[in-house]
């Protein structure tokens, strides 16, 4: 059922050529079968990338991304965007 809704929904198909070393994940915690994702990212893209790569999970649903703030410097300089992700995982 995942694959038909991936297939026929745009908005839920990743790109290919996207690379997860663009995203650090700082924390993940589950209560009651619902969990909440911190971390940081490249760009916005890049959490939305992860979404969409979760959302796509047969162990995730309900997946939310809540938003993105451009934070500090990260390593190199490099601009980083703090986020959080949340959802239900299924057991």
């Amino acid at each position: 059922a995942m694959a038909r809704r991936v297939d026929s929904n745009e908005n839920l198909r990743w790109q290919k050529d996207w690379d997860a070393k663009h995203v650090w994940i700082d924390s993940i915690t589950e209560k009651e079968g619902k969990f909440t994702l911190m971390g940081s990212a490249q760009s916005d893209g890049d959490v939305t990338q992860l979404a969409h790569r979760l959302s796509a999970s047969m162990y995730f649903e309900d997946v939310q991304p809540e938003g993105s703030a451009k934070g500090s410097s990260g390593p190199g300089g490099v601009t980083v965007y703090n986020f959080k992700i949340t959802g239900t995982v299924r057991y």
